[in-house]
């Protein structure tokens, strides 16, 4: 397989590609807060009346019940009854804690500050931002 490298664009293109990442990223923005305000309403008509077709377009908006399908476990019963599963369980990849659960209680509890001892980095990714100066 073959592959051709892009060729080097100029600082002007790279300007211009600013330009419009932060004209399509703004206009994303506006466009996701109506969808989400949108879907409020139909969400609440839905709710109230039953399912929603517009003969004209052919769409449907309906309400499906998700879930049913995943777990939740009781962990601190399991820490209790068998803190060597718990152990194991963690070992293996299967335990994390709640990161905003824990920012949402650092300074509400002394217990917090026994958890800081066992704080790691977590993975580091490198995305791109567009900020106004």
């Amino acid at each position: 397989m073959t592959t051709i490298a892009a060729a080097p664009i100029s600082e002007a293109q790279a300007l211009q590609a600013i330009a419009a990442y932060v004209s399509i990223r703004t206009e994303r923005d506006t466009m996701e807060r109506a969808r989400v305000a949108a879907g409020k309403l139909l969400y609440e008509y839905i709710e109230a009346n039953g399912q929603l077709t517009d003969a004209e377009t052919g769409y449907v908006a309906r309400l499906i019940e998700r879930g049913g399908n995943s777990k939740t476990y009781d962990v601190v019963s399991l820490a209790e009854s068998s803190p060597n599963l718990l152990t194991w369980l963690g070992r293996h990849g299967c335990l994390s804690i709640d990161t905003k659960a824990v920012q949402a209680m650092a300074g509400k509890a002394i217990e917090m500050l026994d958890l800081t001892r066992y704080a790691m980095p977590g993975p580091v990714s490198r995305v791109l931002t567009v900020t106004k100066t």
